[in-house]
């Protein structure tokens, strides 16, 4: 299912609407249509089902059918020891592990 980062003032009476480059990518690149679901996620701890009800050229509206709370954090803790690799590496490899949520990185 896609995902879509919104901001929580796009809510309004249990039903989204979306706005601005995401009503291209779901409309011309992905090819949703109306009645589709995606899960919007408001940049907090919640996500959102959404059920598309209108695709128009500047705004999507849709009904949240369903909203849950989901964890911030992951339960487990990840530690990673990393040998000092060959010329600049290392930023990449803090920057990727970061995304992937290592919490401690060790060099040997």
């Amino acid at each position: 299912m896609h995902r879509f980062f919104i901001s929580p003032e796009t809510i309004k009476g249990g039903k989204l609407e979306i706005t601005g480059s995401d009503v291209k990518h779901i409309r011309d690149v992905l090819r949703l249509k109306a009645a589709d679901e995606i899960i919007a996620v408001d940049g907090s701890s919640t996500e959102y089902l959404v059920k598309l009800e209108t695709i128009l050229k500047d705004k999507i509206t849709g009904k949240i059918t369903e909203k849950k709370e989901v964890l911030k954090e992951p339960v487990v803790s990840i530690t990673l020891a990393q040998g000092i690799p060959k010329q600049d590496k290392m930023e990449s490899i803090i920057k990727m592990n970061t995304e992937l949520g290592v919490k401690q990185i060790i060099t040997m």
